[in-house]
């Protein structure tokens, strides 16, 4: 997951700033068609615009999402879980996120595509 923070001051005459990207590791607990949860081991705020690339039976599905809330899950360590809303900042193309998990369920239904997360999940856990 690519993490931003864009402060726009071209209006304001004031020198321009600099964007901060991180790549964060994640494991997805749940997707859908306008958004997921996501957990990882630091908090990021709300608001936050970012790039989540998730990694499905071999292929990469790109979607651009704003963070809605983050919470610290207790008894856990450092864990957060995110709620994150999917952001339609380009058309729907094959490789979006929006566009499998759409597919997904059409095909086979919504139980399906609750299996993406999974699937997905398997993939961003760190080998051992």
């Amino acid at each position: 997951m690519a993490v931003a923070r864009n402060t726009s001051n071209a209006k304001k005459n004031v020198p321009p700033t600099a964007t901060l990207v991180a790549q964060v590791p994640v494991v997805v607990v749940d997707v859908s068609r306008c958004g997921g949860l996501i957990e990882t081991t630091r908090p990021v705020d709300p608001g936050t615009i970012g790039t989540l690339q998730l990694v499905v039976d071999g292929r990469c599905y790109v979607e651009d999402f704003r963070v809605a809330r983050c919470t610290a899950l207790s008894g856990r360590g450092s864990t957060f879980r995110i709620g994150i809303e999917f952001l339609r900042t380009r058309r729907v193309a094959d490789l979006s996120l929006r566009h499998a998990v759409t597919q997904l369920i059409a095909v086979n239904g919504a139980a399906t595509a609750a299996s993406v997360g999974d699937r997905a999940a398997d993939h961003a856990r760190p080998k051992n």
